[in-house]
């Protein structure tokens, strides 16, 4: 086992550390993306965070047998339902 792999475990603790009590996750500091005073709590979950970020480090570690399928599963449920809004 190399070096990295024995990491990996510690590094996804990290990133499921940070998940969002609805299973998403976001930047976790509230973000005023327009400058309009509309504020986004620091739990906002959103969908760049998701696929750009969260989304290919699981993809990689489902696929080496790291993560389960449930949460590939619930990565998916959160852009699905992002894609309806």
């Amino acid at each position: 086992m190399t070096q990295l792999q024995t990491r990996i475990p510690g590094y996804l603790d990290k990133v499921y550390a940070l998940r969002n009590p609805d299973g998403g996750w976001g930047l976790n500091y509230a973000y005023d993306k327009f400058g309009n005073g509309t504020v986004n709590p620091a739990d906002t979950t959103y969908t760049v965070t998701i696929t750009d970020h969260v989304g290919l480090v699981f993809l990689d570690a489902y696929q080496a047998g790291l993560v389960p399928a449930a949460d590939i599963a619930t990565l998916q449920a959160k852009l699905d339902a992002a894609e309806k809004r």
